[in-house]
């Protein structure tokens, strides 16, 4: 997941000026009513921005994150502290003597993020797809933990901090990006904290390094040890245009399926303009099933799929950048199971089978067929190796 090219964080904007704390408690925000508006600082200072929430860097390097109603909170800075701390440190060894930090997603978090499973022990498909690190004095290995977030934004992560020399103290670690950003935590309990992250340019990913900086003796300055590392993948969002399609008066819980395919995709940084069509009547469909071979892999369009996606586009309501999912009444069974959806592989027309189903049903199948048709995922048990 994620691959480094700069290995920086990026915000969205950025001033020429530096932001105070005073400039925080006194500022005021003006909505624009479609998502963005004005922040104006205690100095004086405005910031138009066309999206909230939002990320900013002032003139001293400081990042702050913009939330939903515009105020600021200090997320990240420019430090020659975590400069030091990278000098001064072995990056590809996890020091356990001193301890160790696992991340791990916090209740609230916004984007994904992606752990090293237990499930996964002894299959090199799985083992090759995650970093690891040498754990000095151990035989084992440190696995790096994945984070994903979209330009412009700032998300959190949980530090779990397992300090192994007791006159260590858990609230000096620090976390650093390899460009020297040094990132906010704050305290949730004795061993754990909450680390705030920023995203970087699309297509890129940031080195996060868990470091405690140590004296190493008079007169030597500073060591600083290793003891973890994230990696923060950030990707370009992406607006799927999906249309819902009931034929002859399948029933469709639209709010239900959005809800759904947000909780879904959201954390993927994914999201749908949802539409839903009016009802297609469609003939053939009102005396006999829809035919239906394979799914997701093996899946392919029958006879039956291909004249009801000709007879849609035919008319006349069709757009060749959305996605379509026709809504009909349960198929014939296939294997002596029915089934819920199906849609090939990288196609652009997938069917839900809704007879029956409530609304979060429609919805996971829809997320489920989605996988398939927009991203062209197989299932886990169809790929050898896993």
């Amino acid at each position: 997941m994620g691959k480094v090219v700069t290995g920086a964080d990026a915000t969205a904007y950025t001033v020429p000026y530096t932001i105070t704390s005073t400039d925080i408690a006194d500022s005021k925000f003006t909505t624009n009513g479609s998502g963005g508006g004005t922040i104006t600082l205690g100095n004086g200072q405005t910031l138009a921005v066309s999206n909230l929430p939002t990320t900013v860097q002032d003139a001293a390097g400081t990042i702050y994150q913009a939330d939903d109603k515009g105020k600021l909170t200090k997320v990240g800075s420019n430090s020659s502290n975590a400069g030091t701390m990278l000098a001064t440190a072995n990056l590809t060894v996890v020091d356990a003597s001193k301890g160790t930090v696992t991340f791990a997603p916090t209740s609230d978090m916004k984007y994904a993020f992606d752990a090293w499973q237990k499930a996964y022990d002894g299959n090199s498909n799985w083992s090759k797809r995650y970093e690891t690190l040498p754990i000095s004095g151990q035989s084992g290995k440190y696995r790096v933990s994945s984070k994903l977030m979209v330009p412009g934004e700032a998300d959190k992560a949980l530090a779990i901090i397992n300090l192994n020399d007791k006159s260590l103290i858990a609230d000096s670690v620090r976390f650093v990006n390899a460009k020297g950003t040094l990132f906010e935590r704050k305290k949730i309990t004795d061993n754990s904290c909450e680390l705030s992250l920023v995203g970087g340019p699309a297509g890129d990913a940031q080195e996060v390094y868990a470091i405690y900086p140590a004296p190493q003796g008079e007169g030597q300055g500073v060591r600083s040890y290793t003891l973890g590392k994230l990696l923060v993948a950030t990707y370009e969002p992406k607006t799927i245009n999906l249309a819902l399609v009931p034929v002859n008066g399948a029933v469709l819980d639209s709010k239900t399926i959005e809800e759904e395919l947000k909780k879904v995709y959201e954390p993927l940084g994914i999201d749908f303009n949802l539409t839903t069509k009016d009802k297609f009547e469609y003939e053939a469909l009102k005396t006999a099933s829809l035919k239906v071979e394979g799914s997701g892999l093996l899946s392919v369009y029958t006879d039956q799929m291909k004249a009801l996606n000709a007879a849609f586009v035919a008319k006349g309501d069709y757009d060749k950048n959305t996605i379509y999912l026709f809504a009909i009444d349960q198929p014939e069974s296939q294997d002596g199971k029915s089934i819920e959806g199906v849609m090939p592989r990288g196609q652009q027309f997938g069917y839900l089978f809704v007879q029956g189903e409530k609304g979060d049903a429609q919805g996971l199948t829809a997320a489920h067929e989605i996988g398939h048709g927009v991203f062209q995922l197989q299932h886990a048990f169809d790929h050898s190796g896993v």
